[in-house]
């Protein structure tokens, strides 16, 4: 009996503790190679010939709730030659990336690659949204177009005035793979604006966006989750995960080619901006 006991109490804390070491894990922790002072100053020590990447974005960039492309280029590059930093924090809209665009210019990269949006155009397409990313403490009243444009041209602004990087702008990935829904018809207008102001600023513009429409266009199959199950498919898609399946495992259970749960990335899409990231490198 008295064996017993703590072995039965062993046995429900531990599940306790495996949900919330993921928990933690997948939803509050920053990367571990984020670029605070202690850090920037570990790797200008441990590799002080490393030219520095930062990748500044959100939880696509972050990695943690789908395939991550920044560990991709990080197994394709020698931390010797390139220091890959990761700016990516969940949930974040343009608003929040600006606010701690500091942490960014601190690291005085040689490259800067920016991959923001999606978080600005899903919290503004329904109340149900909105109310989810105020809940969080992302935003206080309803994102607009307008604010976007003033948040990117504010960021690029600072990012070339305050370091002698080379800047890319990423397109902004397609939510659903429905190419006429709203979300991504709302999606492209956001996108043209990047590109507009990449080409007018003369920064490096890298097509993700359009590189997914192309595959979808030629794989010509029509499918995947609608775009309002998008809340449903993210709860459920954590659910699987702290399960052991794969992110490619759920996005294939959902029937995505691109996505996970419609926002964040499988392994195909991961691919897509490494690759295009590699390229700018």
């Amino acid at each position: 009996m008295n064996i017993l006991v703590p072995a039965i109490i062993i046995l429900f804390l531990l599940p306790a503790f495996y949900v919330g070491y993921k928990t933690y894990r997948t939803f509050f922790r920053r990367p571990t190679s984020y670029p605070t002072s202690a850090y920037i100053a570990r790797m200008r020590q441990s590799h002080p010939a490393a030219a520095c990447l930062v990748c500044l974005g959100d939880s696509i960039t972050q990695g943690d709730l789908g395939v991550s492309y920044v560990n991709i280029l990080e197994k394709r590059t020698s931390p010797e030659t390139l220091v890959i930093m990761n700016a990516g924090i969940n949930g974040d809209l343009s608003a929040n990336a600006l606010a701690r665009l500091d942490d960014v210019i601190a690291a005085q990269p040689a490259l800067i690659t920016v991959l923001i949006g999606s978080n600005d155009i899903h919290a503004g397409m329904n109340t149900r949204n909105y109310k989810t990313y105020v809940s969080s403490g992302k935003i206080t009243q309803p994102p607009s177009f307008a604010d976007f444009k003033a948040n990117i041209t504010e960021i690029l602004r600072r990012l070339q005035a305050e370091t002698h990087a080379r800047i890319a702008l990423v397109s902004i990935p397609l939510i659903s793979e429905d190419l006429d829904h709203e979300v991504n018809k709302r999606g492209d207008m956001y996108n043209d604006y990047l590109r507009e102001t990449a080409e007018r600023l003369k920064i490096n513009y890298l097509p993700l966006r359009e590189t997914q429409v192309a595959y979808l266009k030629t794989t010509g199959k029509k499918g995947g989750q609608p775009y309002e199950n998008t809340a449903r498919l993210s709860m459920s898609a954590v659910f699987w995960s702290f399960l052991g399946l794969s992110w490619d495992s759920i996005a294939e259970r959902n029937g995505n080619q691109l996505s996970v749960d419609n926002l964040h990335n499988n392994s195909r899409t991961a691919g897509m901006i490494a690759d295009l990231i590699s390229g700018f490198i």
